[in-house]
C-alpha cells in the first residue's frame, strides 16, 4: 500500500502505542478511502487497536467487515475471522464465538499454525466453559468488571449484573437443596 499522510499518522499514533486515537484515525482513513485495499488495511488496523483497548464491542463490526465484504482486499481475512470470535467470546457470545472458531478452522486450514492450535483450543475451552455454571458465572462477572473498570453503568451494565445475582441467587438455592443443614 502507498499509505497516505493520515494511514501514515494512524501508524505512527500505532507505534506510539496510542492506541484509541490510532483507531480513530484508521476509521476516518477507511470511511474516506475509494481505494478497497486501503479501505480493508484501515479497517482491520481500526479493529486490532479496538481490541488492544478492550473495546470488543467497537471491533467486533470492523472485523465483520473485514472477513465478509472487504475480505477479497484484505491480506488478513483469516486473521479477521480469528479475532471476531474473540469478540464474540469477549462480548458474552459464545455460540457465536463457538461457530466462528469452527468457521475459522474449517475455511482457513491454512492458515498460520499458532492461529490454528489458539483456535482450536479456545473452541473447545469455550464449549467447556459454558456447560460449568461457575465458570459461566465467573466470565460474567469478569465482562461486568471491565464495563464498571469503563466507567460503563448504563442499564445494559445494571442488567448484566442483574443476570449475575439471579445466577447466584439460583446456586445458592441449588447448594442449600443438595446440602440440608
Amino acid at each position: 500500500i502507498h499509505a497516505s499522510a493520515d494511514y501514515r499518522a494512524a501508524l505512527d499514533l500505532f507505534e506510539q502505542d496510542q492506541f484509541a486515537l490510532a483507531a480513530a484515525a484508521f476509521e476516518k482513513v477507511a470511511e474516506g478511502a475509494k481505494d478497497p485495499y486501503v479501505q480493508a488495511g484501515a479497517t482491520y488496523q481500526a479493529a486490532a487497536c479496538h481490541v488492544k483497548c478492550d473495546a470488543f464491542d467497537k471491533a467486533k463490526p470492523l472485523f465483520v467487515k473485514t472477513s465478509s465484504d472487504l475480505a477479497p482486499y484484505t491480506q488478513w481475512e483469516a486473521e479477521s475471522v480469528f479475532w471476531l470470535a474473540h469478540c464474540h467470546a469477549f462480548l458474552l457470545e459464545r455460540d457465536e464465538a463457538i461457530a466462528t472458531l469452527g468457521r475459522f478452522l474449517t475455511d482457513y486450514a491454512d492458515a498460520k499454525e499458532r492461529f490454528r492450535i489458539t483456535a482450536g483450543q479456545f473452541k473447545d475451552q469455550l464449549a467447556y466453559r459454558g456447560e460449568n455454571e461457575l465458570l459461566d458465572l465467573s466470565d460474567r462477572m469478569t465482562y461486568v468488571k471491565r464495563l464498571l473498570d469503563k466507567s460503563k453503568t448504563d442499564d445494559p451494565t445494571q442488567e448484566k449484573q442483574k443476570e449475575i445475582v439471579d445466577i447466584l441467587d439460583k446456586l445458592i438455592k441449588k447448594h442449600e437443596d443438595d446440602c440440608p443443614t
